[in-house]
């Protein structure tokens, strides 16, 4: 462990890692994820923090992983940063936030903006005049982008969201777009009394929490899904080749496997024949789709 944080604490001294170092910088993150996972490690944390120093971090990306703010909002702003494209400063400057979105991780968060652009360009043209609802929405930039390219889209969308910042990037991103949009915040993601909706999609519904309580919020979504519906959602798989770098790094969401979401959706209530999963190219995320 020592020898992967004085190797840490040396990238950190000449102001983080070139390409040339990052296959090493690899392997010893992962090293280190591996001592986090076992509970005689339970503090290397603390050590990690302390190899790269508190002033290397300031002016990167990594600083929002380690605000002490809670894990849902950081989650929400490395996203919003990672689809946004937006470094701190000039990535040929800014040698540590060159190796986070060089990682695998980034490009399915933003491959990830296109896929759920196009589903909701389907659903535009197969049910145009339905509602959708985005479920846990984050800032939704799959939003901005779907309204920015169909302007005339006939959707009904309603966004809900806990996080009040995120939601209020995300009205203020979007509400100029169209006129057919609404904005609901709750700690509990309550969906209006009544409603149902054709096509519903979470991006991070199943980024925090046990199985239970994923299988708890998808049964209330497929209680509000119309006969002949959609419900997709994403979430990091348990293959995702940056999943040590993120939680080296500060960035902790829950891992899932096939048979994990599988699970989640059966105990919910969705039927086997109602049920796909699909993996990302870069074997990052999973998309649980749900057919009624």
């Amino acid at each position: 462990m020592y020898t992967e944080l004085a190797y840490v604490g040396t990238l950190a001294e000449k102001g983080g890692p070139e390409q040339v170092d990052y296959p090493a910088l690899d392997a010893a993150t992962q090293n280190l994820f591996e001592l986090k996972s076992r509970e005689n490690y339970s503090h290397v944390d603390d050590l990690i923090r302390d190899a790269f120093g508190t002033s290397e971090l300031d002016t990167t990306i990594h600083k929002l992983l380690r605000e002490k703010s809670n894990q849902h909002q950081r989650n929400i702003d490395i996203v919003d940063r990672v689809c946004g494209h937006k470094a701190f400063d000039d990535l040929e400057n800014n040698r540590w936030d060159s190796y986070f979105f060089s990682q695998p991780v980034v490009r399915s968060l933003r491959n990830r903006t296109g896929f759920l652009k196009a589903q909701l360009e389907r659903k535009s043209r197969t049910t145009p005049f339905e509602k959708a609802l985005a479920y846990a929405c984050g800032t939704t930039p799959e939003l901005y982008a779907f309204l920015r390219h169909n302007p005339d889209n006939l959707l009904l969308i309603e966004c809900t969201e806990r996080n009040r910042n995120a939601l209020l990037r995300a009205k203020n991103r979007c509400s100029h777009l169209s006129d057919r949009l609404t904005f609901s915040r709750s700690h509990v993601h309550r969906i209006r009394s009544g409603e149902n909706y054709s096509f519903i999609w979470s991006t991070s519904l199943f980024d925090q929490g046990d199985d239970l309580t994923c299988s708890k919020e998808l049964k209330r979504l497929i209680n509000r899904c119309s006969p002949g519906g959609e419900i997709l959602i994403s979430c990091f798989a348990e293959t995702n080749p940056s999943r040590a770098m993120m939680s080296v790094f500060g960035w902790h969401a829950a891992h899932r496997s096939q048979d994990q979401l599988l699970s989640i959706a059966q105990n919910a209530g969705a039927e086997r024949n109602q049920i796909s999963i699909e993996r990302d190219a870069e074997d990052s995320l999973y998309y649980l789709h749900i057919y009624r």
